[in-house]
Parts: structure tokens; sequence; C-alpha cells
């Protein structure tokens, strides 16, 4: 992935961050309901996780590559 730590997420945006509770980033979808925001795995065997300061936006993915 591609990330681009300057690029504002938005709702539905792809991003890296790092909760304060952890000492690696993780990659999750960021969901903004009203007040609310949450890091949404992509993976559904992992729970959502709400968040409200607890964590920092690393960066948001601006480009997916893979290799076959």
């Amino acid at each position: 992935i591609m990330v681009d730590p300057d690029t504002q997420p938005e709702n539905g945006s792809l991003v890296v961050a790092k909760l304060d509770s952890e000492d690696e980033a993780t990659f999750k979808k960021l969901v903004i309901d009203g007040p609310n925001r949450y890091l949404k795995p992509l993976n559904t065997a992992y729970d959502t996780i709400k968040i409200n300061g607890n964590c920092r936006i690393v960066g948001t993915v601006k480009e997916i590559r893979f290799r076959p």
C-alpha cells in the first residue's frame, strides 16, 4: 500500500493508524458516523474499534498494488 501522511482521511478512507495502547500500527477503514469514529477491520473476524482521541492516523492509503 502507498500511504500519504499529509492527506486528511474522510469517511470510508483506508488508513494506517497507531492506537495509543498498541506498539504497532494497524491498517483499517475509517468510519465516521456523526460524532463517532471507528476503525473497521477489512477482516470480519476482528472487532471494530471505537476511537475517541486514543489513536493517531499515520496516513491515508492512496494506492494499493497487488503482485500476482
